[in-house]
This record gives structure tokens, C-alpha cells and sequence, in this order.
């Protein structure tokens, strides 16, 4: 099974539970020198939202995902799949209204493209 491309064994099967998941995200981001999170989204990229709390779930989550296969460090689109499961881990961590708002976002069929700044 895999969640925010972090590999978990089979015989968990879909049940992994959140705690595991932000075990290995702590240990896998570093958050230093970013500042904020760009998203960019619509039929034509024409809204613009911009994350801060880099520190929390949420940020890591979207810094991992946007590190990962990216060595040129170029903007990025976000599939649905990463943005279900970290929307489903945020709800559960009682996420604050900026967190809220975000997961609404995930939640819907939008096309997404990240940045990092």
C-alpha cells in the first residue's frame, strides 16, 4: 500500500493508520528554507491559493509531494489521489479554518498545480 508515496506492507491492507503516516512524513521533510505553498487551480490555473503553515501535516505533505521526482524543482501538478488522502489525514488531526478550507479544495475534481517557495 502506498499513501503520500511512503511504501507500507501489505498485510496492513488499506488500514494504515494515520499515525504511521505522519511518522514517516516528520521524518522525511524538511521544511527549512520554504516559506509558503502555491496552488494554483480551475479549468484554466486562474485561482490562486497560498499555504504558510508550512510546519504543519498539511505543509509537509504538499512539501514532500512536491519534492518527490521533481529535481528541477519546477511547478508541479497535484493528482487527486495525494490530495484525497491528505485531505482524509487532515480532517482527522482537527484542522484549523485555513487547514478546512484547503481540504474542501482537495475534496473537489479541480485541477491543481504546486509550487514551493
Amino acid at each position: 500500500m502506498f499513501i503520500l508515496g511512503f511504501h507500507f506492507p501489505a498485510t496492513e491492507g488499506n488500514d494504515v493508520a494515520f499515525d504511521k503516516v505522519i511518522e514517516k512524513l516528520d521524518g522525511a521533510v524538511d521544511t527549512s528554507g520554504v516559506s509558503k505553498i502555491v496552488l494554483t487551480y480551475g479549468k484554466k490555473f486562474e485561482n490562486t491559493v497560498e499555504y504558510s503553515d508550512v510546519d504543519s501535516f498539511i505543509g509537509k505533505a504538499l512539501i514532500h509531494y512536491f519534492n518527490e521526482d521533481n529535481a528541477e524543482k519546477k511547478e508541479k501538478y497535484f493528482i487527486y489521489t495525494n490530495r484525497y488522502q491528505i485531505s482524509e489525514i487532515a480532517k482527522s488531526l482537527t484542522p484549523n479554518d485555513e487547514d478546512t478550507k484547503l481540504c474542501r479544495l482537495f475534496d473537489s475534481m479541480e485541477q491543481f498545480k504546486i509550487s514551493v517557495a
